[in-house]
């Protein structure tokens, strides 16, 4: 098996899932990974953090200019709202439904974003069926140009 090369970014801080994973599928257009560590750090392994990371800046200045922190920075917040009009879509297609869903964001040509949203259907500890929901965004659109709802039943 090939080893993992992408110049990676290494984060701190309470981790948060969703947001690690949307960045990563962000930072696959510059070739570059997130990894999150966690919030507790000593100073020795803070340090050889801010080097890596200084490192892979630099190869990334180089590859990009020198905005390309702020284009990611632009996209994320774009997949933000995105994310947000999505929920709002969850929320009001399905007022009663408490569930946590999760969505990921990825951009299609222009300004059309394809969000995908998933639950678990399960008040268990394992879940016997995933749903999917993909939506298809314009970005200066309210409401998704379409909604497909797709079943994946877990249970062996």
């Amino acid at each position: 098996m090939a080893k993992d090369t992408l110049p990676t970014i290494i984060t701190t801080g309470v981790p948060d899932l969703e947001s690690s994973i949307q960045l990563n599928a962000i930072g696959k257009r510059y070739g570059v990974k997130f990894h999150s560590f966690g919030c507790v750090v000593s100073k020795v392994t803070m340090d050889s953090i801010r080097n890596l990371n200084n490192t892979t800046r630099a190869l990334l200045i180089k590859r990009f200019s020198n905005n390309w922190e702020k284009d990611l920075q632009q996209a994320y917040d774009t997949t933000i709202k995105i994310r947000s009009m999505a929920a709002e879509v969850i929320r009001t297609t399905f007022p009663n439904d408490d569930k946590d869903y999760y969505y990921l964001v990825t951009s299609g040509a222009g300004k059309i974003f394809f969000v995908q949203a998933y639950k678990d259907d399960s008040i268990t500890e394992k879940p016997l069926l995933i749903i999917h929901y993909r939506m298809t965004f314009f970005f200066d659109r309210k409401s998704p140009i379409e909604v497909k709802e797709t079943r994946e039943n877990l249970q062996s």
